[in-house]
């Protein structure tokens, strides 16, 4: 059998990660041990192919089965798109989706016209999908719903027409998570979208050892030392329960194999959950320090640090830290049911500065229950953990609203409220509204709050104006002089340009240099840094500080005008809104006891429609 395993286009062009595609090479290569030797892998999020170059690929390919990697429901469109030119291309092809998509099984199953979805890890579930598969004969054939229940981690349209979850497959074991074998993107893709240059990721400027001469030409390559979360964030979706770590000797010959290999100097650890464990903390930093890596680590808990360990964990290389801090209100923290203080990421973050790592701080704005007061909590949380910061911290903060996933509380809070319908049909429309964007697209969340669509989206400009604003009070030496300031907007237009180009063409250019802050062609995680917005928030201290604070509303009105992305109808209901709102004041508090979005679905959740839907509940809970 000739099997392809396709990536998703999920982010516009230009936008894609550097992250490898870890879940399709893992599927491949349980297909290729299981026997199934011709299976290989068409990377589309990575090579951006037009349609008609995909379509032509199956022309000419031919699989006997397509399996579709969808890691966030955001890609959905392109699936249902992808799938409907492969049944015509390829009529008896079964078409197989995996990945948090398949939260929506009964979408992709009824409306996406996918043949089977995969429920979690993979590996177990498309091997002995594929022995029942080699025996069917094509899709025409019909499907044997008695052995196909017998396959665990599987979703099916059954003789009933209702949509059947088989259960989860067992856990693997932690030490056969991520070994990987780099020939697949050799042979099927580009590696270089995934061997990248260090420069990708704003913290390696920040930090002298980067630039030592041993370090010249190094690379930077992505792995994971861990998988699933202590955590259940109610705007999260996983498959996994609880967490696993990979043995700390495995990482480290997977360090050692890339280090060899490709030249690797640089190393970004792209985990959910980095470092909930001392033990393994304290051997991965003693055996990690004599491969003179520089590293960084994603995803961290602000509970499970303390000074004494990041500073042991710059001493073995480590260059920056990103937490999952997400609010500085308490009331907020606990609906996302975060599990931690305020003042943790208080803690984190001022220890890390003082070890001299550096970090970004990402916040989610709009849960159920947020208000300008958690906002201004959240501002005072901000301004504390900035203002010591030896530059200003626009490139340090990133404010995103919040999107509802499936398989995540807040998306069945919003089925409650009525903002996503109930019926596939319905949930679709919504699941379509947010295909295919980047994150913070206005115009393509929901609103969970009890506030004018305008004014939560003002919030995040608000954010950043106070907290520029009082950096700049606290730094009064560092301000430019206002000439300064616009020169600098001038050029942030310019440089926004060639950012732009080199984005289109894929660069991955070398930046050569010790004064590399202002040169970057990609951004950090969820961070902000390209240089005209940065140069317009200086220009607006020096001009405007007090109009813009006060008349953010308006400003957003006015940019979503000018958006052509933005239907007119669609801003002409939200002035409406916003009017009603100045008229009639704010609408009664739906979420006023600020308990975990979790606990309050426990006793929202209406009983199912279908009996599909039924069956799909615990795809709904999430793990």
């Amino acid at each position: 059998m000739k099997i392809a395993l396709c990536t998703s286009r999920i982010r516009p062009d230009g936008l894609q990660t550097s992250f490898p595609p870890f879940g399709s090479m893992a599927i491949i290569q349980a297909l290729i041990q299981a026997g199934y030797k011709d299976t290989y892998l068409f990377d589309i999020d990575g090579l951006r192919p037009p349609d008609e170059d995909i379509v032509a690929h199956f022309r000419q390919k031919r699989p006997d089965v397509v399996g579709i990697s969808g890691v966030v429901s955001t890609a959905y469109k392109f699936i249902k798109r992808f799938i409907a030119k492969l049944h015509e291309v390829l009529p008896e092809t079964p078409v197989i989706v995996g990945g948090n998509v398949a939260a929506n099984s009964e979408i992709l199953l009824r409306l996406a016209k996918a043949d089977y979805c995969v429920i979690g890890e993979g590996e177990l579930t498309i091997v002995e999908l594929m022995n029942y598969l080699k025996g069917k004969g094509g899709r025409s054939r019909r499907d044997d719903h008695h052995a196909l229940r017998r396959i665990k981690g599987l979703t099916f349209l059954d003789e009933d027409d209702v949509v059947t979850f088989t259960g989860y497959q067992p856990d693997l074991p932690a030490d056969q998570l991520y070994d990987l074998d780099y020939d697949i993107l050799e042979r099927d893709t580009d590696i270089n979208r995934y061997i990248i240059e260090p420069w990708y990721y704003m913290a390696f400027a920040h930090d002298e050892r980067s630039v030592e001469p041993h370090r010249k030409g190094k690379k930077l390559a992505t792995l994971v030392t861990t998988k699933g979360c202590v955590a259940r964030c109610t705007f999260c979706h996983r498959w996994d329960k609880g967490i696993r770590f990979v043995p700390v000797d495995l990482v480290i010959d997977r360090i050692k194999r890339v280090q060899k290999r490709y030249n690797v100097g640089f190393v970004s650890f792209s985990d959910e959950n980095w470092g909930s464990s001392k033990k393994w903390n304290d051997e991965f930093l003693e055996k990690i320090a004599p491969l003179d890596i520089l590293w960084r680590v994603g995803g961290v808990r602000t509970r499970t640090v303390d000074l004494d360990l990041l500073r042991r964990m710059y001493t073995a290389g480590c260059v920056n830290v990103q937490y999952g801090m997400e609010s500085g209100s308490q009331r907020m923290l606990d609906v996302m049911e975060k599990n931690l203080k305020v003042q943790h990421n208080i803690d984190a973050g001022k220890w890390t500065y003082e070890a001299g790592l550096y970090t970004s701080y990402a916040m989610v704005l709009g849960m159920p229950g947020e208000s300008p007061e958690t906002i201004q909590e959240t501002i005072g949380f901000l301004k504390e953990l900035t203002e010591f910061l030896p530059e200003a911290p626009y490139s340090r903060t990133s404010m995103n609203r919040l999107e509802a996933l499936p398989g995540t509380p807040v998306y069945e809070f919003g089925k409650t409220l009525g903002i996503i319908g109930r019926t596939p049909e319905e949930e679709e429309k919504y699941l379509l509204h947010i295909s295919d964007t980047s994150g913070g697209e206005a115009g393509k969340q929901l609103n969970f709050t009890d506030y004018p669509d305008f004014i939560v989206q003002s919030w995040n400009r608000i954010i950043w104006i106070e907290i520029m604003h009082n950096w700049h009070k606290k730094h009064p030496m560092q301000e430019p002089p206002l000439l300064s300031a616009m020169w600098k907007t001038m050029a942030g237009l310019l440089v926004s340009r060639r950012t732009a180009y080199l984005k289109r063409v894929g660069g991955n250019s070398s930046i050569k240099g010790r004064n590399l802050i202002d040169t970057f062609v990609d951004k950090d995680f969820n961070a902000r840094h390209d240089e005209i917005e940065e140069s317009i928030i200086r220009l607006r201290y020096h001009t405007a500080f007090y109009f813009l604070r006060h008349f953010a509303v308006l400003e957003v009105i006015l940019k979503d005008f000018l958006n052509p992305n933005i239907p007119k109808r669609w801003w002409l209901r939200k002035v409406v809104e916003l009017l009603g709102y100045y008229i009639q004041g704010p609408k009664q508090n739906r979420f006023a006891d600020y308990r975990s979005m979790r606990k309050v679905m426990r006793d929202l959740q209406p009983e199912p429609l279908t009996e599909s839907e039924r069956n799909l509940i615990p795809l709904q809970l999430g793990r």
